[in-house]
């Protein structure tokens, strides 16, 4: 009898130890099916890391570049102005000048006028004096 509980006995051991083992397995296979998807997960982490530093890095020389833009408006806001300012005085400079010009049109159509008069008197002279006609 002895004999037969010791093949019902180891029997019994060696169905319990090949559970362990077939649980061991389930486990690495787990262990490896988890490693696996963590290796992806870090390389997708890597991919989105990399993809927001290059976004970061778009958005600064944007920045930069706008940042940039805005200096040159405001100085070519402030030549605008002071062309502006430098068109105004001449108009006005302009505008002096012409009123005085436009007076002396009427004076100088009154010189031309007598100046006119005072040759023909002249030449009218100068023809009763003996000078010959043409």
């Amino acid at each position: 009898m002895e004999a037969t509980e010791r093949k019902c006995g180891e029997g019994y051991f060696a169905s319990v130890s090949d559970m362990m083992v077939g649980i061991l397995f389930i486990f690495l296979l787990l262990l490896t099916v988890f490693a696996l998807n963590f290796r992806d997960a870090a390389q997708e982490q890597k991919a989105k890391l990399e993809d927001l530093v290059k976004a970061e890095k778009r958005a600064t020389t944007a920045e930069d570049q706008a940042n940039e833009a805005k200096v040159v408006a405001r100085r070519e806001a402030a030549l605008a102005r002071g062309a502006q300012d430098g068109n105004d005085r001449f108009r006005a400079l302009l505008f002096d000048a012409v009123r005085p010009t436009g007076k002396g049109r009427s004076g100088s159509r009154g010189a031309r006028g007598q100046l006119l008069v005072s040759l023909q008197q002249s030449l009218s002279n100068k023809g009763r004096n003996g000078f010959d006609r043409p």
